[in-house]
């Protein structure tokens, strides 16, 4: 059963260590909310199966943030949860409430105390290696947990990003001609592809400090993705030449309305030959052709120049408009990480 903590006339938080219990509570999430809750929800639904079959840990938590308001919704999700691998993730935190509400200090930093409050009395504080949700709330909730924890933050943030949306209505297609005297091929990872995917997971987590990983782990995690079918490859055919990937893209959060590309990497050997835009554009095109898929959705880290392939195939801005670096924007989401020699670093 959930508990229940009232933390003023007004703000209630509830902890769920049962994801099952918590969408029975909120069934909206799953309903009306699925692209501004993208970062949970799909998590949920794993954590739910693992939860029916046995093998979801008591470690997994949820707490919502409440106000009374007559919708019944709530302010705030955060999660402190792991992945269908059982690695740890980051504190994710995200709101179905509008901007103009989570912007104002007033409104988000009772509502984040009480967060900090309900997770503090629940958890190690070494648990939380980091925080990843609206640059806005990011800042505050670390601010807040230093002050309550006394853990410092990292001095840079891990993750710097501008949130970006596909629509059918934005979607842009196009068709590619043959490069040169080669030719290729855009589709679904098989079991042959495991070796020369498991080497690009591999190099891509290097990109991503702290977050790397072994040898093992991307093997371990291409095994996963290419037998669930969520990790597409665009593939170069030269003559007299293997088979080689030039680039991968994965979709790992799901949900009927919305997917999430959650990994794109290119192989150094086939930069600058668009291929990445070919297969972002295909597997776009394949993820809005699916009944009541409204959105294909993602992340793009700021100075990262695959933002203008992101734009050529049709993603904007939440608001509609173009993708941009600006820290300032309300597309911008940060993760921050936590002294390192005080907690324990999760993956992702």
């Amino acid at each position: 059963m959930p508990s229940t903590v009232s933390t003023s006339s007004r703000i209630t938080t509830r902890l769920f260590h049962s994801p099952i219990t918590l969408l029975a509570a909120q069934p909206s999430l799953l309903k009306e909310y699925q692209e501004e809750l993208n970062i949970l929800v799909p998590h949920m639904a794993i954590a739910c199966a693992r939860e029916i079959n046995g093998t979801l840990g008591r470690d997994n938590l949820w707490i919502t943030c409440s106000s009374g308001v007559e919708d019944g919704v709530p302010d705030f999700i955060l999660s402190c949860a792991e992945d269908s691998r059982g690695n740890k993730l980051p504190i994710f935190i995200a709101t179905p409430r509008s901007v103009t509400l989570t912007e104002n200090a007033d409104y988000l930093l009772p509502r984040l105390q009480a967060l900090i409050q309900a997770l503090v009395a629940e958890v190690n504080t070494a648990r939380v290696f980091s925080v990843f949700a609206q640059a806005l709330i990011t800042r505050a909730f670390a601010q807040l947990w230093t002050e309550k924890t006394g853990i410092a933050c990292e001095p840079d943030p891990y993750y710097s990003a501008t949130y970006a949306r596909c629509t059918r209505k934005t979607f842009r297609n196009r068709q590619f001609t043959v490069l040169g005297d080669t030719t290729y091929e855009l589709r679904l990872a098989a079991e042959k592809d495991l070796e020369p995917l498991t080497d690009l997971g591999y190099d891509f987590a290097l990109t991503s400090p702290p977050f790397e990983i072994t040898r093992e782990q991307a093997l371990e995690e291409m095994r996963s993705l290419i037998a669930q079918k969520r990790i597409w490859v665009h593939t170069i055919n030269r003559p007299g030449a293997q088979e080689e990937i030039a680039s991968l893209v994965a979709v790992t959060r799901e949900t009927v309305n919305v997917s999430a590309i959650t990994k794109v990497y290119t192989n150094p050997r086939w930069r600058g030959k668009r291929c990445a835009e070919r297969l972002v554009r295909h597997v776009t095109k394949i993820l809005l052709s699916k009944p009541n898929k409204e959105s294909v959705v993602l992340y793009v880290g700021h100075n990262n120049p695959a933002r203008k392939v992101y734009q050529r195939v049709g993603f904007t801005g939440p608001g509609g408009e173009a993708l941009c670096d600006d820290p300032t924007n309300a597309g911008h989401w940060l993760e921050i990480g936590f002294d390192r020699t005080r907690v324990e670093l999760g993956l992702w």
